[in-house]
Formats: structure tokens, sequence, C-alpha cells
């Protein structure tokens, strides 16, 4: 946490967040990758950013609630993240 304090180190930790919440996907995990995965969005909207990260985080988030069964949030999240790419 000390290092996302650091300047730059808030996007690393999302990022980090965000690709640890795959892993807990890929494990079964849907539940613990949706904490990770929000987590990791709460950073970043927190920063302002639209960007490739948070778009990735965004379509991470849908395919987490499509695991879970959650196929109208899946969609949501997937439209927010081609939303924050822009035209």
């Amino acid at each position: 946490m000390s290092a996302a304090r650091a300047p730059g180190g808030a996007m690393e930790l999302a990022e980090t967040m965000s690709s640890m919440g795959s892993l807990y996907l890929d494990q079964g995990k849907a539940d613990s990758a949706l904490v990770l995965q929000q987590g990791a969005l709460h950073i970043l909207d927190s920063m302002g950013l639209d960007s490739l990260p948070r778009a990735r985080i965004l379509g991470n988030l849908g395919y987490a609630h499509y695991w879970l069964g959650q196929p109208d949030k899946a969609i949501s999240y997937y439209d927010a993240a081609l939303v924050s790419l822009g035209p």
C-alpha cells in the first residue's frame, strides 16, 4: 500500500489488483475476483482516469459477472468499457 502512495503507484496498484482478480476468476473464485476488480476500478475512478487500464478492468468485471450468471451486469460493464475507450 505504501507503494501505491508514491507518484504513479496508484495506477500500478490498480492494475495489479485487476490481474489478481483475473487469477482468482481462473480459479473459480468469482466473488474474490469481483472484490479485487471493483477495488481496482475505485482506485482509477478516484484518480479520474478514463484509460486503457480502466477499460481492461471494466471488461474483467464484465467477465466476472458473466461467470456468476449475471449477463445483464456483464453487458453493462462491457458497454462501459467500450464507452471509456471513446469513438
